[in-house]
């Protein structure tokens, strides 16, 4: 519960679409994300949640990684931020 309420906290603060532009317009995919952030665990993750979003004025993508279908998922959740021009890692979030 506390996981999901971090996640959507993230969401909520960072989310702005009309910043963000569409892939194609030199800005990585969604998929190429999802690279990015498989790269910081050491699991195959179960699920994996994507979204568009700011942050601190940045186009980026939120990429959460599970590897639990549980309730409670402590330990095996993984939140990324990817810069979604360079491709950087601007936040990552272990629960």
């Amino acid at each position: 519960m506390k996981t999901m309420q971090l996640f959507l906290l993230l969401m909520s603060v960072t989310l702005s679409a009309q910043a963000c532009k569409t892939p194609g317009q030199g800005l990585i995919s969604r998929q190429e994300a999802i690279e990015i952030a498989r790269k910081e665990i050491s699991f195959e993750p179960k699920s994996v949640e994507t979204a568009q979003s700011t942050f601190d004025g940045v186009p980026a993508w939120e990429v959460m990684l599970r590897n639990t279908s549980e309730p409670d998922p402590r330990g095996s959740v993984v939140f990324v931020t990817i810069d979604a021009r360079s491709g950087k890692i601007l936040a990552l979030a272990r629960n």
